[in-house]
């Protein structure tokens, strides 16, 4: 006996006039459009139907069309048509669920339209892209991609159509290796996000929140997960699924910022060992010992591979390391002091916490100061389960601009090129709201940084 399936399409799909047919001939059509509009403070029917400038944008696209499929949907239900399973690509999977029973019409236009302005918001247009790659095996794709920054792999569509995407010029560029490398075509695609790529945490954190006020009921009819290709049966697990997803996304983003912040500025490496010739040129021996042996000891943690968290002790000495070799540089400009009680010494905390603060007081605070400056480390037990590190510099300080600029990065994740936004995120992942990196700055005066996090830290990470 033969089965029938419902597939819903995923964004870059849509189509002016989408639906306009089902309105006119369905009454069933006519009210998930009429009723959309209402819940949602659109008129989805000018939306779908008319020439129009924000179809194609994520932030009107994803309301449009998950309404238009359900109106299609109901009208060919009616009919005598019904499904006995239904799936959906990426955004079809709410249509998905919904027709298999597991939420009702409007609470799944109501998700996807804060879906929709979530992911705008999270990488506004222009910000990223997606492309399909064409004639290509997935291996040669993810070699081409593998040592590339800002783009990743979407979707394996099917063997020879997989999706990029991330930043809009990397994406570009990966194009045009991927040309290179075979690819019969790669073809961007009419989205204006980048779906399916890190950028879009934040819109899921988001959208978790909104999850939590949807009343999901039993399945009718199985529907097909997008993340495994499972056949749910129970309603339960789509629940289960949305967090492991928030769970492999936010590892995949704990990857990203490890790898950020264990680069190596080489810069820092030349001048190194340029200072190592001088010194050993000038007769200077010991000191040449001395500075190679905290460069020993700098790498031995920098590029130390499957050891994240480490004890505070050890991050102490690898930061310590750092500043010796930089004092060998400007001693005339910088001297430093570190004040960690003993007690901590044993608390494991994410590597690359305190250095990449002290390289920021450095470069930004002490050397564009007229005379000597002063970094001072300090730390402290705050009560039984909390402690926090800070890095003080009195050097040139922030304009109130900058510092709101540098707040406003820390918040939102982005880089602001100083790091610090990368000490913050990996501090949250790991210890969760609450924690992380707080700044504040006086113009002419120096900086304060303060990371706070809790004295045990989850592992599972």
């Amino acid at each position: 006996m033969s089965k029938i399936a419902f597939i819903y399409p995923g964004q870059g799909a849509q189509a002016v006039g989408m639906g306009a047919d089902f309105y006119e001939k369905s009454p069933l059509s006519k009210a998930v459009f009429d009723q959309a509009s209402e819940v949602v403070s659109l008129d989805l029917k000018k939306l779908c139907f008319e020439e129009n400038d924000l179809l194609n944008k994520t932030e009107y696209t994803q309301v449009a069309m998950v309404t238009a499929c359900l109106a299609m949907t109901r009208a060919v239900e009616a009919m005598g048509l019904h499904a006995d399973m239904t799936a959906g690509l990426s955004l079809g999977e709410y249509c998905a669920i919904a027709v298999a029973g597991g939420m009702c019409d409007l609470d799944a236009i109501r998700t996807v339209r804060a879906r929709g302005i979530f992911m705008e918001h999270a990488a506004p247009e222009g910000t990223g892209a997606m492309s399909a790659v064409l004639g290509l095996d997935a291996g040669v794709i993810e070699d081409v991609l593998r040592d590339r920054e800002g783009v990743s792999i979407a979707n394996y569509n099917c063997p020879g159509q997989i999706v990029i995407t991330g930043e809009a010029k990397a994406v570009d560029e990966a194009g045009n290796a991927l040309k290179e490398a075979g690819a019969r075509r790669v073809l961007p695609l009419k989205v204006s996000g980048p779906f399916h790529s890190p950028m879009m945490q934040p819109a899921g954190e988001e959208l978790a929140k909104v999850f939590a006020g949807v009343s999901m009921n039993p399945l009718k009819i199985p529907y097909v997960a997008n993340i495994n290709a499972e056949v749910i049966t129970d309603c339960g697990r789509i629940e289960g699924l949305l967090e492991n997803v928030r769970k492999e996304q936010d590892a995949q983003h704990l990857t990203e910022l490890q790898l950020l912040q264990a680069q190596v500025n080489p810069h820092f490496l030349y001048n190194t060992l340029d200072t190592i010739v001088w010194l050993v040129e000038g007769g200077m021996q010991q000191d040449a010992v001395d500075m190679i042996t905290s460069l020993s000891v700098f790498f031995r943690t920098s590029l130390s591979k499957g050891k994240d968290i480490i004890p505070l002790s050890e991050e102490e000495r690898h930061t310590l390391s750092y500043l010796e070799i930089q004092q060998s540089r400007y001693r005339d400009i910088m001297e430093f002091e570190i004040n960690i009680p003993s007690e901590l010494d044993g608390v494991m905390i994410p590597k690359l916490t305190l250095q990449p603060l002290a390289e920021n007081a450095l470069y930004h605070g002490i050397k564009n100061k007229r005379g000597k400056g002063k970094i001072l480390i300090e730390g402290f037990d705050l009560d039984e389960d909390n402690m926090m590190l800070r890095v003080t510099d009195n050097g040139q300080g922030m304009t109130p601009e900058r510092l709101h600029e540098v707040q406003e990065a820390i918040c939102t994740g982005e880089r602001a090129g100083f790091g610090l936004a990368a000490v913050s995120e990996r501090i949250k992942l790991y210890y969760g709201p609450g924690y992380g990196l707080k700044i504040s700055s006086t113009e002419g005066e120096g900086t304060v940084m303060e990371v706070y996090m809790a004295k045990k830290i989850n592992l599972n990470k």
